[in-house]
């Protein structure tokens, strides 16, 4: 093998063990400080708690899944231990320049979200609330902008809406578990943006 052959055989090692592929990411919390999500689990998908809620991480958790160009399904189940307010927030990972820090879009497609053991309000994305043109029941931080609902059939998973993110522009809603102790099962589907 020559020099060059090696150094090039090696930089191309380097790059497949350093590229990664970008993440989804879900973030499912209990709204009262004192409660914490038990079991949480996602098949496939990388689940922490929030280690920078030092009183309590175990109140949030983070779930994240490569990312690629077909719609792929998610089911995230956790137990509630105390009844009260619980709260979604469909996001893209936290990346940022290596160099410069600046925080890197990650654009991730929502759509056909389902759940057992409590009520989600238009999981679909297809109910409009035509004054924020957003979806009903859903809410976006302030960097959430009407361009990111998707109104086209070609690129929903079903209906003609489905809803983008990043991690700077997010939507969220909360659910109230009815329960100490109830199990709680959201299934989403999820994909890159195109």
């Amino acid at each position: 093998m020559t020099k060059k052959t090696w150094v090039t055989a090696l930089t191309l090692a380097v790059f497949a063990v350093t590229a990664r592929a970008d993440k989804m990411r879900v973030d499912i919390s209990a709204i009262n400080t004192e409660h914490k999500l038990l079991d949480v689990k996602a098949e496939g998908a990388h689940v922490s708690a929030a280690t920078w809620i030092q009183d309590n991480p175990e109140q949030h958790y983070l779930i994240e899944k490569n990312l690629t160009g077909e719609w792929q399904e998610l089911t995230i189940s956790f137990t509630a231990e105390k009844s009260g307010k619980y709260a979604i927030r469909l996001i893209g990972e936290l990346k940022k320049d290596k160099t410069t820090k600046e925080v890197i879009p990650v654009d991730v497609l929502y759509d056909g979200m389902t759940a057992t053991g409590v009520p989600l309000i238009n999981g679909g994305f297809e109910d409009v609330d035509e004054s924020r043109s957003a979806p009903k029941g859903w809410w976006g931080n302030s960097d959430w902008t009407a361009e990111r609902y998707i109104t086209d059939e070609a690129v929903a998973r079903e209906g003609s809406r489905c809803i983008k993110v990043w991690h700077n522009a997010h939507m969220a809603q909360q659910f109230y578990v009815p329960k100490d102790g109830k199990n709680v099962s959201i299934t989403l589907w999820f994909r890159a943006a195109p």
